[in-house]
């Protein structure tokens, strides 16, 4: 290759990705103003609650109308969905050229105080925080974050499940726990325990969790 191509090829490389920052600059001005959005939902009944976000922080309560709130960009705003008594909320799915934001918004999920058949959460990169909702059993698995479950009552059982991050469970119904823990340490009701513990009343509803890289803390 002469001289003059290995000068030239740089070149042009860089003028690409300054091409590909302006144009993405260009649609993060146009496409990504804060505006909170609502949706409201209080005509409809749930029995079964789905979640599943890449990058939002999720807070599930209780309260009198059923809703989801969205804090962030209106373009990334999550997708509602109703269909036979079941509740899907999940993230947009496009293609985003948004290299340089770390931005994290917040999905604010209500519930009205209705005993639930089944509910899940799949969170790749966000905290999760879940209040007081019944439900007969459920999941809540993310990659990168934290997750807190306080006030649940359950009645065949629940799992929880994070690669890395703490898991913090506080005043809950069940008859026995299940806890394993590769890098973290274990707290039961304030004292510490081993990696792999449990502590089973009865077997009919059974929090198992499982934790990769931080803290079990059972209150």
């Amino acid at each position: 290759m002469s001289m003059s191509k290995k000068v030239i090829l740089p070149s042009v490389i860089l003028s690409l990705l300054g091409s590909i920052v302006a144009c993405q600059n260009a649609s993060f001005s146009a496409s990504t103003s804060l505006q909170k959005s609502t949706a409201d939902l209080s005509a409809q009944v749930v029995q079964q609650v789905k979640i599943s976000n890449s990058n939002d922080n999720i807070y599930v309560k209780v309260g009198k109308k059923l809703k989801v709130d969205y804090d962030g960009p209106k373009n990334n705003a999550p997708i509602v969905k109703i269909k036979n008594h079941y509740l899907e909320v999940s993230s947009p799915h496009h293609f985003s050229l948004n290299f340089f934001s770390r931005n994290t918004y917040n999905v604010t999920i209500t519930l009205p105080q209705n005993e639930l058949k089944n509910f899940s959460i799949n969170s790749s990169n966000g905290n999760v925080k879940v209040e007081e909702i019944h439900t007969d059993k459920g999941n809540i698995v993310t990659s990168n974050g934290n997750i807190i479950i306080s006030k649940i009552i359950s009645r065949f059982g629940f799992e929880l499940s994070s690669s890395n991050g703490n898991i913090t469970v506080e005043h809950a119904n069940f008859s026995g726990y299940n806890l394993s823990n590769s890098n973290g340490s274990n707290k039961f009701r304030g004292m510490h325990v081993p990696n792999s513990f449990a502590k089973i009343t009865s077997k009919s509803n059974v929090l198992d969790i499982n934790n990769s890289n931080g803290d079990i803390d059972i209150n």
